[in-house]
């Protein structure tokens, strides 16, 4: 869940506002020389490095849907299909044939053992900023300050 803290743990940087993903559902930022894509659903924001990780596409349309058995949140590589856990950057599902072009590209990459999405960590300021931290082994979760 949301937590709030007095201030902005160090080694946070800011890389967006709040406002700048209402009615979105995913907003490309940088963070130095790293891209980054932020990601809100049902209220919580989320960041994970901005390619997949199978061919390095574009995630900023990347369906978030809810797994129902679950309840993990699983975004979907428009292109090769790769589904990833949201939160944790799990890869679910690896390069699933499942149509024509994704039997293919599945079959290109079904010797390669998956590689999981990086996710990072989010804090969101009472200023309405949203940080976020590069530093291995930053907690996960959305917090509120």
């Amino acid at each position: 869940g949301t937590q709030k803290a007095q201030k902005v743990p160090e080694g946070y940087k800011k890389v967006a506002d709040v406002s700048a993903l209402e009615g979105r559902q995913s907003k490309a930022v940088e963070l130095g020389t790293l891209s980054l894509i932020l990601f809100s659903f049902e209220g919580e924001i989320y960041c994970t490095e901005a390619n997949s990780t199978a061919y390095k596409f574009p995630l900023i349309d990347a369906p978030i849907t809810k797994d129902e058995a679950t309840q993990d949140l699983v975004i979907e590589t428009p292109l090769d299909g790769t589904t990833y856990n949201l939160k944790t950057g799990a890869v679910i599902e690896w390069c699933p044939k499942n149509n024509f072009l994704r039997n293919f590209l599945g079959g290109l990459k079904e010797k390669e053992a998956p590689v999981a999405l990086k996710t990072y960590p989010v804090v969101i300021g009472t200023d309405g900023a949203i940080y976020t931290s590069i530093r291995s082994g930053a907690e996960k979760k959305v917090r509120k300050i």
